[in-house]
């Protein structure tokens, strides 16, 4: 692991541009380690920093895409996560508690201050505030584009948080067209996603529901928790702060991926 926090470092020196970002960490996040055996670290574009910072400067990328790999170790085991974004350039931002009192969260803090502010009227119930909530998410939307995939064998990609049991099943080479991520629930602005193939005994049953952007789309398909997926291909998150679209490509036959946001 300490190899591979190197090589992110080494790349992402050579490509940094001339701005850059503050990133506070916020009482909720510190208020966590706190009260559980859990650490958290960041290395973003080369900067490498934890809980222990109170305020740390980021270099965002004049072009392509900035990573964000993640550690979240609770009671000695640790997860990881690469989120890809591209983080506003000169901007104060802020980590904070992600979904479920989980993970993080990453805001800019004039949105996450607008927020608190709204949320502080009195008049206004705690459904009310759910909802401006939900609205302030950032989602965009996503395409996923697989290429050179056997025609045996049939793939789900997934794009959701939490216990949602649905994804977007790739059978052939075609336009799959945009799905939006689901904005209910509990949530943050860190959108998981997950490339898995098919077991041959695993049911997917089309979602026939349309209430939900979500649910809309080509080949959505619902499956039981409980039924294990032949392979995990990719896993990884996505972060976007103005709502772009996000193309993610991935090559079955040489396992690269490669996401263009919009």
């Amino acid at each position: 692991m300490k190899k591979l926090i190197l090589l992110l470092n080494l790349l992402a020196a050579g490509a940094v541009g001339f701005g850059q970002s503050q990133i506070i960490i916020d009482e909720y996040l510190i208020q966590r380690r706190e009260h559980n055996d859990i650490s958290y670290q960041w290395t973003i574009n080369g900067v490498t920093f934890t809980l222990d910072a109170a305020e740390v400067t980021v270099y965002p990328h004049r072009e392509g895409l900035d990573t964000i790999f993640f550690q979240e170790t609770v009671n000695r085991r640790t997860f990881y996560d690469t989120i890809f974004t591209r983080l506003p350039d000169r901007t104060t931002l802020v980590m904070t508690i992600g979904c479920c009192d989980d993970g993080f969260d990453i805001i800019r803090k004039a949105d996450g201050d607008n927020f608190s502010q709204l949320c502080a009227d009195e008049s206004l119930d705690a459904d009310s505030c759910y909802r401006i909530y939900l609205d302030s998410l950032q989602y965009g939307t996503l395409k996923f584009e697989i290429m050179n995939k056997p025609a045996t064998d049939t793939l789900v990609c997934l794009f959701n948080q939490g216990g949602l049991l649905f994804g977007q099943m790739i059978t052939v080479e075609k336009d799959y067209g945009w799905v939006t991520p689901c904005k209910f629930g509990y949530t943050d602005n860190v959108i998981p996603i997950n490339i898995r193939k098919k077991s041959k005994s695993m049911v997917l049953v089309p979602v026939e529901d349309d209430d939900l952007d979500c649910f809309r789309g080509t080949d959505i398909m619902g499956f039981r928790g409980d039924e294990p997926w032949e392979k995990n291909i990719k896993s990884f998150s996505v972060r976007t702060f103005n709502k772009e679209k996000v193309l993610i490509r991935y090559d079955y036959a040489t396992d690269d991926l490669q996401l263009l946001f919009f």
